[in-house]
């Protein structure tokens, strides 16, 4: 995705980043890698197992 932003800046487009957080790591910090602009929004979804949550 990182070169669609770039040229999505490049252009000037009226458009922002969701991060869902979903196998997120702190050591794998993409956007300061990739001089990326910070998300937005950051859903914080996390790794866990969500499918029987519900039903504890």
């Amino acid at each position: 995705m990182a070169p669609v932003i770039r040229e999505c800046q490049t252009r000037k487009c009226d458009c922002f980043i969701i991060h869902s957080k979903q196998h997120h790591s702190e050591k794998l910090d993409f956007f300061s890698k990739l001089d990326l602009p910070a998300p937005r929004y950051n859903l914080n979804v996390g790794s866990g197992g969500r499918a029987n949550e519900e039903y504890k």
